[in-house]
């Protein structure tokens, strides 16, 4: 039986009053509640992030890395389980460098309050790691924020992309979430995605995400 708008949305307010930490399957169930899920789930944990800063040679202080607590590579989402094809149980490996994909990452500071611009930073740094767009869950103190940057390629250099807007849907609280962040977090939800836009490849996907969150940030 199909779920409803309002039973959806009643899961993913129970969901956020959740105490589970990243390492305990915060990260990758609060996804689930919006629908997106994967098998491509990387063993990649703080300390794997400080040795791909070193290799990048990005200075750690760039993303701000003294305040990390947790950090994990929760899954990587490709065109395959967009368009729920069978090719999903084909080739389940984590591929970083797969353009056509997201890769959901999920970050626990250390302190409770975050600004934009410090938010931001951490998620810009972190997408000069990786050749397909990272999303981020940050959680800090007793709220919740989603962190993209939108992306393009660049005309003068094939192998890079050029960073651009972060949005951020900031400090959700996860015991009495505000009414409009749940409206937020539902508009995101595959389902709701599936049913506004036409999804015929990853690029529709992508937009459709964009337009989401161009609208609803805060």
């Amino acid at each position: 039986m199909k779920t409803t708008e309002t039973e959806k949305k009643e899961q993913i307010k129970q969901f956020l009053a959740s105490p589970l930490s990243f390492g305990e399957g915060l990260g990758v169930r609060f996804f689930e509640t919006l629908g997106y899920k994967s098998d491509k789930t990387p063993d990649y944990t703080k300390n794997d992030f400080k040795e791909l800063f070193r290799e990048k040679n990005i200075p750690e202080e760039k993303a701000c890395f003294g305040e990390w607590k947790e950090a994990n590579i929760l899954f990587q989402y490709t065109k395959d389980e967009v368009l729920e094809s069978h090719s999903l149980f084909e080739n389940k490996k984590y591929n970083p460098n797969e353009y056509e994909s997201y890769i959901f990452i999920g970050i626990q500071l250390k302190g409770d309050i975050y600004s934009k611009t410090k938010l931001s930073q951490i998620t810009r740094a972190v997408n000069k790691l990786f050749m397909a767009p990272v999303m981020i869950l940050f959680r800090y103190g007793s709220v919740l924020t989603l962190a993209i940057i939108d992306r393009r390629p660049n005309k003068l250099d094939v192998s890079k992309d050029v960073l651009e807007k972060v949005t951020l849907i900031k400090d959700i609280q996860v015991e009495n979430p505000h009414r409009g962040h749940i409206e937020i977090l539902y508009d995101l939800s595959l389902d709701c995605i599936k049913a506004k836009y036409s999804l015929s490849n990853f690029v529709d996907f992508h937009n459709a995400w964009q337009k989401v969150l161009d609208t609803k940030e805060s």
